[in-house]
């Protein structure tokens, strides 16, 4: 089945109001992340990926060519964002057929904060519309219909002097890409170009992906999906939703992930957080259910802010190798 046909069945009319009624901070219109601002590569070993079928949130399209370059046999991507699936799409084809500074070139030539990373690596962080075209139509045939008409829009309607991806999500994590290894160095863009593979890359809500699955993959990574989900509860007029909603896609979990394999959740938060402990008190159902969950913390400066250190945490939880 092509992206095209994948695309079309997932805006099916029974889907369709899934999509639409996703999430208050996330649906189908969402604009993408430009980059990633997670890096479960600080605290993922690459043995426990190697030869392994994830499933995983997109990611701006970074996290499902990392977990390739990490050995990963099989991938699926899932993001409830229409636009958020042609990024990924576009930055794949970016990584197969354009060379590492072209690459950095088009993705980040011409927003104001990348211009330092660009500079440092002797790289213009200007880039005409009439070169960006031409980066784009060496790309362009590897993209699927929808893409292309997606990206064709956009790409030929942008103010001189401007990004086409300036509307998008996550700019201020720009100060942060010296942490993505195909971003930060020639080698690194080499090694994560040389695994890149097709993978499919599906139009729905997580929880509705894991719920229709009718496969079991050893891997389910999710990105800071039920961090947005708290806070969306919190805010809510009548909060009490989240523990409930993460117990039902906990439960689809269960059945999608294999004997022995592992379940991940990246949090924008330190283990010592109250935001932490509602979210290891809501996966409680796991533990009950046998499962070994670990808690994985990681920290990380910012080489533009003096003394920066950042805290993040992975909560991985691995299942029972036979009930």
């Amino acid at each position: 089945m092509d992206a095209d046909e994948v695309y079309l069945r997932c805006s099916s009319p029974e889907l369709s109001p899934l999509l639409e009624a996703a999430s208050p901070s996330f649906h189908r219109e969402s604009a993408p992340y430009l980059v990633s601002t997670e890096f479960p590569w600080l605290g993922i070993p690459r043995h426990r990926l190697k030869c392994r079928s994830v499933l995983t949130v997109a990611g701006s399209g970074d996290l499902p060519l990392f977990f390739l370059a990490f050995g990963a046999r099989r991938i699926a991507a899932v993001d409830v964002s229409l636009h958020a699936c042609y990024f990924s799409e576009l930055k794949r084809a970016v990584l197969r057929h354009l060379e590492w500074e072209a690459a950095l070139r088009f993705f980040l030539a011409d927003l104001v904060p990348a211009r330092g990373f660009l500079q440092r690596r002797g790289i213009p962080w200007r880039l005409g519309a009439r070169e960006r075209s031409q980066l784009y139509g060496l790309v362009r045939a590897a993209l699927s219909r929808s893409a292309r008409d997606h990206w064709d829009r956009r790409l030929t309607h942008t103010e001189p002097g401007r990004s086409p991806f300036a509307e998008f999500r996550g700019l201020a994590a720009l100060c942060f890409l010296d942490h993505i290894p195909y971003l930060a160095g020639k080698e690194g863009y080499e090694t994560w170009r040389e695994t890149s593979a097709p993978y499919p890359l599906l139009n729905l809500p997580l929880e509705h992906a894991a719920a229709a699955s009718r496969i079991s993959f050893d891997v389910i990574y999710c990105s800071n999906v039920i961090e947005y989900w708290r806070d969306e509860d919190l805010a809510s007029e009548s909060p009490g939703a989240f523990h409930p909603r993460l117990g039902r896609f906990l439960g689809h979990c269960m059945d999608v992930v294999a004997p022995g394999g592992e379940l991940y959740f990246y949090l924008f938060t330190s283990a010592s957080s109250d935001s932490f402990r509602s979210i290891w008190h809501g996966t409680a159902p796991l533990r009950s259910q046998g499962w070994r969950g670990d808690v994985v913390e990681m920290s990380y400066d910012c080489g533009s802010i003096a003394g920066s250190r950042f805290r993040n945490t992975l909560l991985r939880h691995r299942k029972p190798a036979s009930s």
